[in-house]
């Protein structure tokens, strides 16, 4: 808790372009006694403004609801990406007057949260740039890929103690087991993404990536880091899943897994390492499996029939939920938050003014099959763009979405 201010205080001492999603999401965990200072209490933090961003300025007259809303839509105008929807956006898709999409920062995050936003670098599901358009300033027009409709979803990892953890995730493995046909542990048999479905199960778990620690303990910081997981992470998923560790002594350094062993250092070290990445990956999540194959780790609200779609512009897909509703436009004018030309956002210092999106056209348009935006999903075997490439068996030809 302490190492977040500080880290925050040396990277504005060293005039680092400190952005207010960043802030958002680091400081997201926090209380505050009036609901709208999650926010303004962070604008004075914010060093650099993006070129296209709405800037946000305190104003008390707002409620919360309205507070949240032209936050979010300044955040999808000024990052130019709809990765900003990464993350818990609230408790369901309409527990306010706003719409899915927009995000309640007063609602808490899953454990290790920033930690696992801060991986999405590591993938580029829909590419870098989507068209982003705001309808009746509630509906958000944006295209992706329809993947495929969830199947079956697991328990949600609630507690990453070894003794907790391995019920969950065996319990993960059955509904992996169920839709093989009891061939889960067959390394011959091929998952619909490339490689087997062993392979892609222990990948999913810790979403592909494992920790490396960088740096050593000081009294001021620790640096941690990840990178694309390795073939030893399978060895160390074996442990995980089959050892059984409850007569050991654990500490508590990474979520009561550190133990006191006479095994070799680089063997626990290795296990550590994985089971760190699960806890970034999957605490306050739940594993699915969709129709066709496809598994994944997404938001602990998703429910079966949910839909996983790639949208473009998202470096991760998304979970969405059929609103059974329409949405007719009556001449209202469109405000583009971004466009599929869009280039890689420029900055302004903070001070200035920033230029807001200019209104370019109407709508007449009755939008149907409309969409709640669930939350963000780790699905094996689609995150570097495999959906958006032709020549790729996970290709999907992009349609129009409506987020409401």
């Amino acid at each position: 808790m302490v190492l977040n201010i500080e880290t925050t205080r040396n990277d504005w001492n060293l005039a680092k372009p400190i952005g207010l999603l960043p802030l958002l999401r680091k400081f997201r965990s926090r209380s505050a006694s009036d609901e709208r200072d999650k926010i303004f209490a962070l604008l004075g933090l914010v060093r650099f403004w993006h070129t296209n961003e709405q800037k946000i300025l305190p104003d008390y007259h707002l409620d919360a609801v309205e507070v949240s809303f032209k936050t979010t839509k300044s955040l999808l105008a000024s990052v130019g990406s709809l990765s900003v929807l990464a993350g818990t956006l609230r408790s369901n898709e309409c527990c306010d007057s706003n719409p899915s999409w927009v995000i309640d920062w007063n609602y808490q995050p899953t454990a290790n949260e920033e930690t696992r936003l801060g991986n999405l670098l590591w993938y580029d599901s829909g590419g870098r740039n989507g068209l982003v358009e705001l309808h009746q300033q509630r509906v958000l027009k944006i295209e992706g890929s329809y993947l495929d409709e969830v199947l079956s979803i697991g328990d949600e990892l609630v507690d990453t103690t070894i003794t907790r953890m391995r019920p969950v995730i065996q319990g993960w493995a059955k509904l992996w087991v169920q839709f093989f046909d009891s061939r889960l542990f067959n390394r011959h048999v091929s998952y619909i993404g490339g490689g087997s479905v062993t392979d892609a199960f222990w990948r999913t778990l810790c979403g592909d990536l494992e920790y490396v620690k960088t740096g050593e303990y000081t009294t001021n910081t620790i640096k941690n880091e990840s990178n694309k997981a390795t073939a030893e992470g399978s060895l160390a998923f074996e442990q995980l899943h089959s050892a059984d560790y409850s007569h050991r002594r654990a500490t508590s350094i990474i979520g009561g897994f550190w133990q006191e062993s006479n095994e070799p250092d680089p063997e626990i070290a290795t296990r550590n390492a994985f089971h760190y990445a699960v806890e970034c990956a999957s605490e306050g999540r739940r594993f699915f499996v969709t129709k066709t194959g496809y598994i994944g780790i997404g938001p602990r609200n998703m429910s079966i029939g949910d839909h996983a779609f790639v949208l473009n512009g998202s470096r991760v897909p998304f979970i969405l939920r059929r609103a059974h509703r329409s949405v007719a436009c009556l001449g209202d004018r469109i405000e583009t938050l971004n466009s599929v030309t869009a280039s890689q956002p420029t900055y302004l210092a903070a001070g200035k003014d920033a230029k807001a999106p200019e209104y370019q056209k109407v709508c007449h348009e009755t939008h149907t099959n409309c969409y709640y935006i669930i939350g963000d999903a780790y699905v094996h075997g689609i995150m570097n763009g495999e959906a958006m490439q032709p020549e790729t068996q996970a290709y999907k030809k992009a349609q129009s979405i409506f987020l409401a």
